[in-house]
């Protein structure tokens, strides 16, 4: 049985494909009814007759493997607040310490230090998602490649994502290596969108017909019509896109690093997002960069 920790849009779209292939079990306290970690790991009572006498053995619930996807909500500096994570993986080390674990969750550089200092003899592995919200189930069912990132590799979850998505490709990396496409991934994209909001101020600006001009550019193979429309909101908004952004910025400072392409599409898009309140600027006056911090 494999255990999931968190039932939000992650979980519950992971849940949706692997559980009918795999028997899964699901913990999260906003669905007491599903189950609990006290539920999964108490004992089951059977009674077997062997010459005549009622003779009683228990057993704990066999888990094969335990997959986090807990909410990471951004902190106020940018970076991921893991605690969540960090709780799962307390009472993991507690009730199975030896058991794989499988982390979905959003991770940054440093919150990966974090955990390995944490919990240096636990078997961890971190496998980004790329869900939008709206379809998360369908994204989950639909992926052709699934991205293991594991510092020691561990080939229960290679086995389990063999069975519960056949046809994806699976692709093995370091754990920061894995963490590292995570965020680039959305970066590139968020700058996509950036970059065709550009694309529509400068038709309007002529008097051009924007879908005009983006009907002949997706026809460019090696520019595709993904993230290239521009709606009534403008720029980009969600939940992974500010999110991973500005994590990205917050790991770039902390390096030292100006990124200055990603930073420009982000002020860009703050400056065009209708509705949005700008929470960047609030957090630059408020939370000094850091001058001395490492990864």
């Amino acid at each position: 049985m494999y255990v999931i920790a968190g039932f939000g849009y992650v979980g519950s779209a992971l849940y949706n494909t692997a559980s009918k292939r795999l028997p899964h079990y699901i913990i999260d306290p906003q669905f007491p009814e599903r189950g609990s970690w006290d539920l999964l790991h108490s004992t089951t009572q059977t009674d077997t007759v062997l010459g005549g006498r009622v003779v009683s053995s228990k057993r704990f619930v066999e888990v094969d493997g335990i997959i986090v996807c807990v909410s990471t909500p951004q902190a106020p500096d940018g970076s991921c607040n893991i605690d969540n994570v960090l709780d799962v993986l307390k009472r993991v080390a507690h009730q199975y310490p030896d058991v794989p674990v499988l982390i979905k969750s959003t991770l940054t550089f440093g919150s990966w230090d974090t955990i390995k200092a944490q919990r240096p003899h636990m078997k961890i592995t971190y496998s980004p998602e790329f869900l939008k919200a709206a379809d998360a189930a369908a994204d989950f069912a639909a992926q052709d490649f699934v991205v293991l990132g594991d510092d020691t590799p561990d080939a229960t979850w290679t086995k389990y994502f063999n069975t519960v998505l056949p046809k994806a490709h699976i692709h093995q990396c370091a754990v920061k290596e894995a963490i590292m496409m995570k965020y680039a991934s959305n970066g590139f994209l968020a700058v996509k969108v950036s970059f065709f909001n550009h694309i529509f101020d400068l038709c309007q600006r002529q008097g051009l017909d924007f879908d005009v001009v983006r009907s002949l550019l997706i026809m460019r193979d090696d520019i595709g019509a993904n993230h290239t429309t521009v709606t009534q909101q403008r720029g980009w908004g969600g939940f992974c896109f500010p999110k991973d952004t500005a994590a990205l910025l917050h790991a770039c400072d902390l390096m030292r690093y100006d990124f200055a392409t990603l930073k420009a599409a982000v002020d860009y898009n703050w400056s065009i997002r209708r509705g949005i309140l700008d929470t960047k600027d609030i957090v630059e006056a408020v939370v000094p960069k850091p001058k001395h911090a490492t990864l």
